[in-house]
């Protein structure tokens, strides 16, 4: 009983951190592609490939 209770949390927390992570690259993704029109190209890119 305490061991799918610790594999529910953890499995929770796993997913927290892998949204939170997509947030944050997402972020700065966008951040570089307004800094630079360079990244734009970058990313278009690095998305076709």
């Amino acid at each position: 009983m305490w061991i799918e209770v610790d594999q529910n949390a953890m499995r929770d927390r796993t997913i927290l951190t892998n949204t939170v992570s997509l947030i944050i690259c997402g972020l700065v993704a966008g951040i570089l592609t307004d800094r630079t029109g360079r990244s734009t190209e970058y990313w278009s890119a690095a998305t076709r490939s």
